[in-house]
């Protein structure tokens, strides 16, 4: 059987792409159950700190870190008897993560790209800022205005820390 596995977006989720955590929308599993009855098998990951998952989400640099947990999940995935070829998919910010992973691999027989993103991932992370301020800022203030605001801010420090550049406090 062909297997695959799947990487969810941004944001802390759980291996069913619960980001809400409220069960309404569980796109992972509507997926992986629509990929299994077709014959492929599915590997699911819950985020680091997320779901059941023991690992530590501060230890969560990156990209290339994601990259690499998507690694480690396709060789544990190779390794298991009766599989045919193997892929990755990926959501939104996953599907980033399923072409860097398979730009590094030879491993990788085929990909599954969702909602991937066409405007440069700045933009993006601004977007998010202005539209969901909430996961951004853990002690949120009192007005709209100054939670977006710090949400920006937040979202700028990411930018210039992913590009390498000095910030001030």
């Amino acid at each position: 059987h062909p297997a695959i596995l799947l990487l969810c977006g941004s944001g802390e989720q759980d291996r069913d792409w619960d980001i809400d955590r409220d069960g309404r929308f569980r796109m992972g599993v509507m997926l992986a159950d629509a990929l299994g009855e077709s014959g492929i098998a599915v590997l699911r990951l819950d985020d680091r700190g997320t779901g059941k998952s023991t690992g530590q989400r501060e230890s969560l640099t990156g990209f290339e870190t994601l990259k690499e947990d998507a690694l480690a999940a396709l060789a544990f995935l190779r390794d298991q008897p009766g599989l045919g070829p193997v892929g990755i998919g990926g959501l939104s910010s996953g599907s980033e993560i399923a072409l860097m992973a398979a730009a590094g691999s030879t491993e990788i027989d085929f990909l599954l790209l969702l909602s991937g993103p066409f405007v440069p991932g700045s933009e993006i992370l601004m977007a998010q800022a202005r539209a969901f301020p909430e996961v951004f800022v853990p002690n949120q203030p009192d007005s709209r205005e100054e939670l977006v605001k710090k949400a920006l801010e937040f979202q700028s420090l990411c930018i210039a820390a992913a590009r390498g550049q000095e910030t001030e406090d």
